[in-house]
């Protein structure tokens, strides 16, 4: 996801120092993981399908990005659920 100007990867834990260094200047809590999480909850609630979203957080299955983000799963059925109401009048 982050490489050096020649394409090399960097250093993991550098990435996670420099984005909480970021972070906290701008006084954004979390991590980079946070941030990751919160990304994937977010395209789950949009409507993103599960198998989008496990090729975009690199999963090697669906069944782990379903297993991780049940919850996102859980609010996005229940938006679509309610857009359908709405849909029929009810």
């Amino acid at each position: 996801m982050f490489c050096t100007e020649i394409g090399t990867p960097l250093e993991p834990r550098n990435v996670a120092r420099w984005y909480a260094t970021v972070a906290a200047s701008a006084g954004v809590p979390g991590s980079l993981h946070t941030l990751r999480h919160s990304a994937a909850s977010t395209l789950l609630a949009s409507g993103a399908s599960l198998r989008l979203v496990a090729d975009v957080l690199g999963h090697s299955s669906v069944q782990i990005t379903g297993d991780v983000y049940a919850h996102a799963l859980e609010d996005a059925k229940h938006a679509a659920v309610l857009a359908a109401e709405r849909a029929f009048g009810l």
